[in-house]
């Protein structure tokens, strides 16, 4: 009868009450700890939701951006065609088309992840199974979300990168048509 102290909800140590087999107190600790385990997944996932749904913002909100400076950039590309050094033009335009290559690239593996997972939510939808049974659409679709959610943090680690080197190439593209319109006028 008895046994040791107890872990509480808030992790302390308490007490077992007089007469309380080990039993039961090993069975007591064993539903506290699955409970703080459930907790911290239910934590984790809603924190994954969030950081899914703004990484899906940012990107938006960065392809805009992006794609308004090679607009920018082609735009003054055509204005100073008679001022610009055609070496200068020259090295300006690789950069521009590696920092194009490598956006278009991601967005094209971004595209393809899509299709995938957009794939398998249809084939969710077509699994007779779900079509009998509301409780298994709900879990096969709970485990879909779920899936694409962490697979949204997976890109999200690859598009630093490619943010990085495209927007960096962008710039010294930049910089070179600036040096060789400068050039040009002098």
């Amino acid at each position: 009868m008895g046994g040791g102290p107890l872990l509480g909800m808030g992790g302390g140590l308490i007490a077992p009450p007089s007469g309380v087999s080990s039993d039961l107190l090993r069975a007591l600790e064993s539903l506290l700890q699955q409970n703080r385990e459930n907790e911290a997944r239910a934590l984790v996932d809603r924190q994954i939701k969030v950081l899914s749904a703004t990484f899906d913002k940012a990107v938006a909100y960065t392809n805009l951006i992006i794609i308004a400076g090679y607009g920018g950039f082609f735009g003054l590309w055509s204005l100073t065609k008679d001022y610009r050094t055609p070496r200068g033009a020259g090295y300006a335009a690789l950069w521009m088309l590696g920092s194009a290559s490598i956006f278009v690239g991601f967005e094209v593996f971004k595209m393809i992840v899509a299709t995938i997972m957009l794939h398998k939510r249809g084939a969710i939808l077509q699994d007779p199974k779900v079509k009998s049974d509301p409780r298994e659409l709900g879990k096969k679709l709970d485990d879909y979300e779920r899936e694409f959610e962490r697979r949204n943090v997976s890109i999200m680690r690859a598009w630093w990168i490619h943010l990085i080197g495209a927007v960096g190439l962008a710039l010294i593209g930049v910089g070179l048509l600036y040096l060789s319109l400068v050039r040009g006028l002098l």
